[in-house]
């Protein structure tokens, strides 16, 4: 659409067209017939209801007959077959359109759609990333955009901020802008008139995060997304000044969801679908000749600079925009020396590792980093040679204190992720040691000079989930159904109980603990407020309880109170014995008995400084370890956790022995111990009698080059990997063939399964991929995989009871909003304190500032309610997210984090010139705004009021409101 009465079309037909709305798999559909050379095809066109930004009837000028307009988000696909044909009802909305030629108005015929200004027209990068954000969303279009357009984003036209806040508008939109130049030219008179500073929506970050912008490429079309928030790393620090030139591209289907290796290869005749035996696709080329010919928005070209391990599952990679000062062959220099590796895969892996998230602490000289040597035995055959340590080296207890320090921890970790030039693994505190760190050669992957220390992620309380492998495998070893049916129905029973009962409410999330506002919360509970008659405390328990309930139905996600996720780490005392394992474990925070973690039996200790003192408790007697992902039966260690004097120091982490005849790591899954994370429990009921011996794990030799290994060789890597990239696939076979095999996981094709994980899972650092065989995929699905598109039979296995179990109590989503009779209920007159009129201006400033960038960040990521944004508990997430949900959860948490810091600044300043009443006055105009029934908007969020018992103390009332200034 041109305007309102103007559309432009680049193709038609108009023979034999029919429609069909399909209300229940929610798609639109048109069938039409084409003639070409005197051939008839027959076609449908699909759309899904969620890409329809609008449907209209309207009345062509010079035809008789009137036509459905729908204007879609994304293209829609294209299929030659047969529909079945359904009137669809429509509101009866007329109007009439003018239909002209259209005109292609992308820079780029092949990325589009990307528009560029005219050369005459000097607009700043950011602004066209911005204009073509706009435009892939349809807030604008093409052929409106002329040269007056591009003239008002000039900077001696409009000044920057105010460029960026007027396209900032723009977006927010719900329809076309038609007439861009006559709206920016608005926007901008009315911040003359009103003489308003511009505002961005955008967050002030906290220390260690930074903005990233990224493109989405699809195979017909580009999308400028973002920028998101990120965790920096060592690259985007260092070159922190040129932040605009670093990009994120990622390659991803029509609806925005990870591109199917099969889109990628056409196989060949009587070949298999294994994208090896293939020949390319032309969407195959499309990435490829992206990678290599890169991207240009606006003045930037960006190009290819690397890809990390976890960029690579996510089909993405990072683009720099390379300019004669620096450019994308430096920043690859800076980061260290590749050129002696050899292996394709492995030296991707290796630049990859400078793009890890990290936090930086402190630099350590050569001179103070110790080189101990690994620890290497040969299995009790003499065929193979394990690494007892691999991946892990130690750091002294006063450094460690040093680190903690500079990264603000109150309690200092037994162990630390880290990164160090061209090392990598983990660090583990060792009393004795004069040097600041010791490192093995199995964590050196390249040779760097940087000396920095990053840290990447520390011993901690983690809670432990059963899933569907871990279950499967139980299973498999003679744990009874009905022992994890009682687990999940006590876990259902209390999700429910804690929206009644703020005790049970506690002992949840205590257990559950995940961050900062996991804390506030419990906070909140523990100081007198319910869910009863709180409403934002009961809105978070809600979103808190879905998602537990989504994540049980999908992944059977059962929480395990006896249980740790913990961190590996070497016993360097020599104290312990092959089968042997100290497990040292801090309880949950403010644990109380309902917890059932059963710490009780087990002898405590104190641990920490006088200041911040805690118990640990020393779990001994039988325990199970598992590695995610495990599909082999052998996977499942049984243990013995013994108590060791010398090991005490560690807590929080998993200690290994570093004697026996294979590591213990090693039979989990193939895993080491340069940051792997490993399940433990000591949960009597899951403990089987017997465990099967573990699987072989020695990955295929890596195919050796002859010369260096080239940009362009990387670059064709990363297309291989997504060709052949079949852990899905497989994995989802495993499970499939676990639950109709007589023998469960124990069944010839769940072993064959299992290697070939094994082998996918390797793939990124061997480039030896996985092949699964035709006969082991599956041609049906159980019912609790939910595969609606697919054939499905109703599974009589544990897991197909537990789905059945939460199967209707699960929801898809939350109430958008709070009641507003809710919010009138709670507010409390007692928190109107005298004076507070003087501070209500300011405070519906500030809480417009934070409503506003919170609904910023819900759009970008797809959010529906402000409870799953502010509880870090999200049902859904924009499909771009999807695979790669984890990561993208803690991206948002981090904003959400940054936002609430910038709410407590703006309720800090002035605070030291100000007296205690004025103070107090300032809070209670800031839950004024809040719950006064004359502030509350359509979609309110809710400050709870403060209980009786808090009344008393108006410090302390202050403390509370500084601490939930994310309510607002």
């Amino acid at each position: 659409m041109l305007s309102e009465t103007l559309a432009s079309w680049q193709w038609s037909s108009r023979s034999n067209v029919t429609s069909d709305f399909n209300f229940d798999n929610h798609k639109v559909h048109f069938v039409f017939d084409v003639t070409n050379n005197l051939e008839k095809r027959h076609y449908k066109m699909e759309s899904n209801f969620e890409e329809l930004d609008a449907v209209k009837i309207v009345a062509v000028r010079g035809a008789s007959t009137r036509a459905l307009l729908l204007q879609l988000r994304t293209p829609p696909y294209l299929y030659v077959q047969r529909a079945k044909f359904h009137l669809a009802a429509y509101p009866p909305v007329i109007q009439q359109i003018s239909l002209q030629k259209g005109a292609p108005f992308a820079s780029s015929q092949v990325l589009v759609p990307i528009v560029d200004a005219p050369p005459e027209k000097k607009v700043n990068f950011e602004l066209m990333f911005q204009v073509n954000q706009l435009l892939q969303t349809s807030k604008l279009i093409g052929e409106t955009l002329d040269s007056r357009f591009y003239h008002l984003l000039q900077p001696d036209v409009t000044p920057h901020e105010q460029a960026k806040l007027v396209l900032e508008r723009l977006g927010k939109r719900v329809g076309p802008c038609w007439d861009p130049v006559k709206e920016i030219q608005e926007e901008l008179g009315n911040m003359k008139e009103t003489l308003s500073s511009p505002r961005s929506v955008s967050i002030k970050l906290a220390s260690g995060m930074t903005w990233v912008r990224r493109v989405l490429v699809t195979p017909t079309k580009v999308y400028c997304t973002g920028p998101e928030v990120d965790t920096s790393n060592r690259v985007t620090r260092q070159f922190a000044s040129h932040s605009d030139r670093f990009m994120r591209m990622s390659f991803v289907d029509e609806n925005l969801e990870p591109l199917s290796s099969v889109a990628l290869s056409v196989p060949r005749r009587g070949g298999a679908q294994d994208g090896v035996d293939a020949e390319r696709s032309l969407l195959y080329n499309r990435v490829l000749k992206t990678l290599k010919e890169g991207i240009v928005i606006g003045d930037h070209k960006f190009e290819f600079l690397a890809f990390s391990s976890s960029q690579l599952r996510e089909h993405s990679v990072w683009m720099f925009a390379s300019y004669a000062q620096l450019t994308a062959t430096m920043i690859r220099a800076w980061m260290g020396d590749f050129l002696t590796i050899r292996n394709v895969a492995k030296c991707a892996a290796r630049m990859g590792q400078c793009f890890s998230s990290s936090k930086p602490t402190l630099e350590v000289p050569e001179q103070e980093v110790e080189q101990i040597p690994d620890i290497e035995r040969e299995d009790e055959f003499g065929m193979s040679k394990y690494c007892f340590s691999d991946g892990i080296g130690k750091i002294s207890k006063e450094f460690a204190k040093e680190v903690a320090k500079r990264l603000q921890m109150e309690v200092v970790p037994s162990a630390f992720q880290i990164r160090y030039g061209g090392y990598k693994g983990v660090v583990a505190v060792d009393p004795h040691s004069d040097f600041k760190i010791s490192l093995r050669p199995s964590m050196r992957k390249f040779a760097s000079k940087h000396v920095g220390l990053d840290i990447l992620a520390s011993s901690r309380f983690l809670p432990s989930y059963l899933n569907r492998q871990i279950i499967l495998l139980l299973s498999t070893l003679g744990i009874e159904d009905s022992v994890f049916e009682q687990m999940q129905h006590r876990m259902v029973s209390e999700l429910n109980d804690m929206l009644k009962d703020g005790d049970v409410a506690r002992d949840m999330l205590q257990i559950n603990h995940a961050g900062e506002m996991h804390t506030r919360l419990i906070d909140m509970l523990a100081a007198g407020y319910q869910p009863q008659t709180e409403p934002f405390v009961k809105m978070l328990l809600e979103a808190f309880r879905a998602s537990q309930l989504v994540d049980l139905r999908k992944r059977s996600r059962i929480l395990e109170p006896k249980g740790r996720v913990l961190m590996g780490c070497l016993d360097e005392t020599k104290s312990l014995s092959y089968g042997e394992i100290f497990l040292q474990v801090t309880p949950a925070l403010g644990r109380r008995k309902g917890l059932r973690d059963g710490l009780e039996t087990f002898d405590s200790y104190p641990i920490g400084s006088a200041a911040n003192q805690n118990i640990a408790y020393v779990v001994t007697g039988w325990v199970i370890v598992a590695k995610n992902p495990c599909l082999h039966p052998g996977d499942i260690r049984k243990l013995k956790a013994v108590d060791g004097p010398g090991l005490r120091h560690m807590v929080d982490c998993l200690v290994f022995p570093q004697k026996g005849h294979r590591p213990h790591p090693n039979e989990c899954s193939g895993s080491d111990l340069d940051g792997d994370l490993y399940f433990v429990s000591w949960d009597e009921d899951l403990i089987p009698l017997n465990t099967d011996e573990p699987m072989d794990y020695t990955s295929p030799g890596a195919m050796t080059l002859d010369h260096h290994v080239t940009i362009e060789e990387i670059q064709e890597f990363f297309v291989k990997y997504m060709v052949t990239d079949s852990l899905g696939v497989i994995s989802n076979a495993h499970v499939v063939n676990a639950d109709i095999e007589p023998a469960m996981a124990r069944s010839t094709a769940c072993q064959e399964l299992a290697k070939l994980v094994s082998l996918a899972v390797d793939f990124p650092k061997t480039g030896v991929p996985a092949i699964i065989p035709q006969n082991l995929r599956p041609t049906k699905y159980p019912d609790f995989m939910e595969k609606g598109d697919k054939e499905t039979y109703k599974s009589e296995r544990v897991l197909g009871k537990l789905f059945r179990q939460v199967k209707d109590a699960s929801l898809e989503k939350l109430p958008c909003e709070i009641p507003r009779e809710d919010i009138e209920r709670a507010f409390d007159p007692v928190m109107v304190i005298t004076g507070y009129e003087e501070f209500i201006d300011m405070a519906k400033f500030h809480k417009n500032e934070y409503d506003r960038k919170l609904i910023g960040l819900m759009n970008q990521y797809g959010i529906e309610t402000e409870a799953e944004a502010v509880s870090g508990y999200m049902l859904n997430l924009a499909r771009q997210y999807v695979k790669r949900r984890e990561d993208v959860v803690e991206r948002i948490r981090d904003a959400v984090r940054s936002l609430i810091n910038e709410a407590r600044q703006r309720f800090d300043e002035n605070a030291d010139d100000m007296v205690d009443d004025d103070i107090y006055a300032k809070a209670s105009a800031w839950y004024h705004v809040t719950y006064h029934p004359e502030h509350i908007k359509v979609s309110a969020t809710g400050r709870p009021r403060i209980s009786g018992e808090l009344r008393k103390s108006m410090r302390r009332l202050f403390k509370l409101m500084e601490a939930a200034l994310i309510l607002t």
